[in-house]
């Protein structure tokens, strides 16, 4: 049901539909998947920073997750929450934590 809406261009109904979904199955990796992508298309760190630690928790090894989740971090201006993802990043992989490098200085 969120896809009709957002395709349509109604954000607003398709997240709450997703949000409906994740009340009734929080462990919906599609409707989560898909809350996390409007989230960060609308730059709402604050909102998708919770999401994305849940999401990492489960999939530990989702490198664009775990970047995404720093970069949320970063835009709230807390990097000791963005440091640890930073370090697991660097270890699953070294190029992708290299952009962000400056950041952990």
């Amino acid at each position: 049901l969120a896809n009709v809406p957002l395709a349509l261009g109604d954000t607003n109904a398709g997240e709450q539909h997703l949000r409906s979904v994740l009340a009734l199955e929080p462990g919906n990796p599609d409707a989560r998947q898909r809350l996390i992508e409007l989230l960060l298309h609308a730059q709402r760190w604050d909102e998708v920073a919770p999401e994305l630690e849940q999401w990492v928790s489960t999939h530990p090894r989702d490198v664009t997750a775990r970047y995404n989740l720093i970069t949320a971090y970063l835009q709230l201006f807390r990097k000791d929450a963005a440091k640890p993802h930073y370090e697991a990043l660097r270890e699953l992989n070294p190029q992708r934590a290299a952009s962000l490098a400056p950041y952990f200085r």
